[in-house]
């Protein structure tokens, strides 16, 4: 996908000012969108991307590194200025926007990844017996089991099946599965809820 088919996008020169904007790092030969970012001084976030591309090892760090050094640079495209509260919610936008056009970003590796909304996870918990009740941190999140109680457990894992641990050995000693085949029958319940949570 190249960054001219974003008519509302425009490439800002390199300087230390800039708004809180969504931008975009832009291969310098093919004008292919390579890596979705956010920030509140585009620019300055563009300078640290240079810079820990000589000590940083994930994809977008390597491509970086690679342009370098061919005496290259990124380009750097604002897709969108915005308020800075909404900055978060809007790189995620954009990120899921170009995944479904069939962009391979650089994001995380080049990989999809699960954006965790209240919503979607309410979902998954009442297919499970239960509700999400709140976010622990940033990795876990507090639910609650309607025969067991609260409990607490990571996002990532009860998108793939992981419940509540007294459900689990029950259900385990009553039908001889183990914790494994248990946690892929729940997954089948929730497919349908877990693709749409992919960006």
């Amino acid at each position: 996908m190249q960054i001219s088919e974003y008519s509302e996008s425009y490439e800002i020169a390199v300087s230390p000012f800039g708004k809180p904007s969504i931008y975009a790092l832009v291969d310098p030969d093919s004008k292919e969108i390579k890596y979705i970012g956010k920030s509140v001084q585009p620019t300055v976030r563009y300078y640290n991307h240079i810079s820990d591309s000589f000590r940083k090892k994930s994809a977008v760090y390597i491509w970086i590194n690679k342009l370098l050094e061919l005496n290259k640079y990124p380009r750097l495209f604002i897709l969108e200025e915005c308020a800075e509260e909404k900055l978060e919610e809007l790189e995620k936008h954009w990120i899921r926007k170009l995944n479904n056009e069939g962009v391979n970003l650089l994001n995380f590796g080049g990989r999809r990844h699960y954006v965790y909304t209240p919503e979607k996870l309410s979902e998954i918990a009442q297919r499970f017996g239960g509700e999400y009740l709140s976010a622990h941190d940033t990795a876990n999140g507090i639910w609650k089991c309607y025969e067991h109680g609260d409990f607490k457990k990571l996002f990532s894992g009860v998108t793939k099946g992981q419940w509540c641990n007294t459900c689990t050995r029950i259900e385990s000693r009553k039908t001889g599965r183990n914790k494994e085949q248990i946690n892929q029958c729940r997954c089948a319940l929730i497919q349908d809820i877990v693709q749409t949570m992919l960006t």
